[in-house]
């Protein structure tokens, strides 16, 4: 029994203890959205734009105990994102943090509460204090650090300060100044990997040359035309990425690191096989790796470019009213529309890369200003030129190059750098210089015609395109054919960086079309919510396509819809405008007009009960078609008034309690205006409940 006992007992425990540990020994699951994600996720993402993510952050988060890394997309709140940071410091897994498309200018305090965090991404948060980001994180345990498509600037960092760094990538910066970079991270004593990708360097500066304890270096999709010298002395380096640069022979340029144990080396897939061999003889431990170029489809799939606006939020709510030619206006808010929304144009430039190229409007990817001037500051540009003899043997043949600008703003023309280009065609010298070397160009594209080893440049300008055909030539000492060999190499190195200029656009242009379509949604949605305050209860209903149908039936027959429409003083006013009445330059009351005799009035009803409260007048000249509206007394003291008798005037009054009426032209010129008396004007009153604009209006004779 007592043995029964104890096994009952050690089985009790063992269930026990299986029930304790079962959290640890199921694998979390992984979770896109924090509104689908299971408490064992490990991976989350939030949309701090969507205030349900935001609220629900804040409440649940504590509870995502198996939390490593969490994506924040969307703009940021100051406030609720720094709350939602120092709630982050109670998850002991969280290693991973990325922040994209935030819009933020300063990382929020909070951060460095975060202890366990190893790894932080930012991207696309271009106005971002990056010198406050890395004092904040001077103190933490970050080891890696991504900064992509930030565009960061010279000297708008400060990496010397995140001690613990020990792998940086930066990309989409092609204004930081690298130089300096290189000499911050010479003081981080443990970085042993740097990727700079798809910065559009041109050269990699000398002092790379100090961050001894590299072992990774990815310098790949950039413009670099060789590597320097300096790179022998790191002997650490076994990982190396080069491909998608301009290097004209890879292989000669890898003997800088041929004392180097490389065990991963990307490179581009057209090297030849002749060098390939050369490249694994050097490094027989290296993992070749030939990376495959994204397509234009697959850059539009990752960044879910759409070249049309983006559509009008909607509205959830939907009316059975069907709005229809004969429906009589619901509500004065048609006319708050117009103010609304005449501003909020949907402006965005939606023309893709090549689109942009094809324009004449467009000054490389800028879109010319009438002065001439591109938006985002971009010229036409211009060529510097010489001529002479290449050698006996071309008499007479005259080169040219271009300017330095050109191959800043069309980086891929590098590919030919240390080349002048051959004209070959009819033009002489002077008609050369006339027609090309003096006109300011706008965009440039080179195409090649391998079997005679001829180029095309076609040279646009804002009246049309224009080309030329040559051929690169390097010196008078080597010879042509020499040259010739290259010209393949050096046209597919050109299409590939021209097409890396493609993608990054792309990259830039949806990351500015998602920011612009937010923003624009934000203020349609504002100014919906603002014209429904002024909307009946039925029209509330509506969807906004229902109402904008409804709003455009209307001003397609405002006239006829307004003769149905309750009275209401700001629908008088629209259907005076409608008769071609326009508000009077100044009252009545401040004429020169000496034939206008200025008296005090009462209303009175034309029904016979009694003395009518008025609290607004508008007096109508049907000679002039001009009204001039005044405030009425509301019946504690006579109304002054200026008329001129036998003039055809009207006279309109808003009663207190919103009724509308009429003075006839007959009952003024009825009256003698003396200004020692008080005169009493009768007023056909129209019960605001009751009678219809239309009624008003026939009343007057108005029609």
């Amino acid at each position: 029994m007592k043995l029964k006992f104890i096994v009952l007992i050690g089985f009790v425990f063992y269930v026990a203890t299986l029930y304790c540990q079962s959290d640890s020994i199921v694998e979390p699951s992984i979770a896109s959205s924090i509104v689908e994600a299971e408490l064992k996720a490990k991976e989350i993402s939030v949309d701090l734009s969507n205030p349900e993510d935001v609220e629900m952050v804040l409440k649940k988060i504590h509870t995502f105990k198996y939390l490593e890394s969490i994506v924040f997309e969307g703009d940021a709140e100051d406030v609720a994102l720094n709350k939602i940071l120092y709630r982050l410091s109670v998850l002991k897994n969280l290693k991973s943090l990325t922040f994209k498309d935030n819009g933020l200018v300063k990382m929020p305090e909070s951060i460095a509460g975060l202890k366990t965090l190893e790894k932080l991404t930012i991207e696309g948060n271009v106005g971002m204090d990056y010198i406050d980001l890395c004092t904040r994180l001077s103190n933490s345990n970050i080891s890696e650090l991504n900064l992509l498509d930030n565009n960061l600037k010279e000297n708008s960092i400060a990496l010397k300060k995140v001690r613990s760094l020990k792998k940086l990538k930066i990309s989409g910066s092609n204004q930081l100044d690298y130089k300096e970079l290189f000499e911050e991270l010479a003081e981080l004593p443990s970085l042993a990997a740097l990727a700079i990708p798809v910065n559009f360097l041109t050269e990699l500066p000398d002092n790379i040359t100090k961050l001894k304890a590299l072992q990774l270096l990815d310098v790949s999709d950039n413009i670099l035309a060789t590597l320097p010298d300096g790179l022998s002395s790191l002997k650490a380096i076994n990982n190396l990425s080069i491909q998608g640069n301009l290097l004209l022979s890879p292989a000669k340029d890898l003997e800088k690191l041929k004392g180097n144990d490389i065990r991963f080396l990307a490179i581009d897939k057209e090297v030849s096989g002749e060098e390939i061999e050369q490249i694994k003889k050097m490094f027989p431990n290296a993992e070749l790796n030939f990376p495959v170029e994204q397509t234009e489809e697959e850059v539009e799939e990752e960044y879910k470019l759409d070249a049309s606006p983006s559509p009008v939020a909607k509205n959830t709510l939907t009316g059975m009213l069907k709005t229809k030619k004969s429906t009589g206006i619901q509500s004065g808010a048609y006319l708050l529309y117009p103010s609304l929304f005449t501003g909020i144009n949907y402006t965005f430039d939606t023309l893709r890369f090549e689109e942009r190229y094809t324009n004449l409007n467009y000054t490389n990817v800028y879109q010319r200003l009438p002065s001439g001037m591109a938006v985002g500051g971009e010229f036409g540009f211009g060529w510097y030129w010489f001529y002479g003899n290449l050698r006996k043997s071309y008499k007479n043949v005259f080169y040219f190059y271009p300017s330095q600008m050109l191959s800043v703003n069309y980086p891929e023309l590098r590919a030919f750098s240390g080349m002048k280009w051959v004209y070959q065609g009819e033009l002489s010298r002077r008609k050369f210089r006339k027609k090309i070397l003096k006109k300011s160009w706008s965009d440039i594209r080179i195409e090649f015609d391998k079997n005679n080893s001829l180029f095309t440049l076609y040279l646009k300008s804002p009246s049309g395109f224009e080309k030329i055909n040559a051929y690169p030539f390097v010196s008078t000492v080597t010879p042509i054919e020499k040259t010739q060999q290259t010209y393949s190499r050096r046209f597919l190195l050109y299409q590939k960086a021209l097409s890396r200029r493609a993608e990054q656009f792309k990259r830039t242009h949806v990351r500015e079309k998602r920011r612009y379509d937010i923003n624009f949604n934000n203020m349609l949605n504002y100014a919906w919510k603002e014209l429904q305050l002024s909307m009946s209860d039925e029209e509330k209903l509506m969807s906004r396509e229902e109402w904008l149908e409804y709003y455009d039936n209307i001003v397609a027959n405002e006239k006829q819809a307004l003769e149905n429409t309750p009275l209401l003083l700001s629908y008088f006013i629209r259907r005076l405008s409608l008769q071609g009445i326009k508000p009077s330059p100044q009252s009545f009351l401040e004429t020169n007009d000496n034939r206008i005799k200025s008296f005090d009035a009462d209303f009175v009803d034309a029904a016979g009960s009694g003395k009518l409260a008025v609290s607004n007048i508008i007096i109508v000249n049907t000679k002039s078609n001009l009204y001039s509206q005044v405030s009425g007394t509301l019946g504690l003291a006579p109304n002054r008034l200026a008329l001129k008798q036998y003039s055809s005037y009207l006279v309109f009054v808003e009663l207190r309690n919103g009724n509308l009426g009429v003075v006839t032209t007959e009952e003024i010129d009825s009256k003698i205006f003396d200004p020692t008396k008080t005169t009493e004007l009768k007023v056909k009153v129209f019960d605001k409940n009751l009678s219809t604009m239309g009624d008003l209006m026939s009343a007057a004779s108005l029609k």
